[in-house]
């Protein structure tokens, strides 16, 4: 999030400095055809899988969708200068897409619920260790 928030703000500043006209779209995790294992549903762990914020709603955008969204906004000047989420309408938590995906694959794994703030704990320590002297 931070390296795509800093690509966005360097993107702002070159289109400011060269008078380009920028449209700024954020597409959400895409699926499509044969692509429907999302890095956002967790990892993978021998007969596990640890998901990060199981009770979250992943921000999903078809691959058509987000092809259109981005069409649209490239042939519309009235998307110039602002910032687009590119998220479908699909209302669907981490947990139940991962179910889906496994029953939909004969995956074997099991889904271990790792909460997000346990996750943002290990990330906080793993940071202090690194940086430790």
């Amino acid at each position: 999030t931070v390296a795509k928030m800093w690509q966005e703000r360097v993107a702002r500043k070159a289109a400011e400095g060269h008078n380009w006209d920028l449209c700024v779209l954020r597409p959400g995790w895409i699926w499509g055809k044969d692509n429907f294992y999302l890095a956002g549903i967790g990892q993978g762990i021998g007969p596990f899988h640890l998901l990060f914020g199981a009770s979250r709603e992943l921000a999903l955008t078809h691959v058509e969708n987000c092809a259109h969204c981005f069409v649209t906004c490239a042939e519309d000047r009235r998307c110039d200068g602002k910032t687009f989420n590119v998220v479908d309408d699909h209302r669907i938590s981490n947990w139940r897409y991962l179910g889906e995906y496994l029953r939909a694959t004969a995956g074997r794994r099991l889904r271990f619920p790792l909460p997000y703030w346990f996750c943002f704990l290990l990330v906080r320590l793993a940071s202090v260790i690194m940086w430790a002297p």
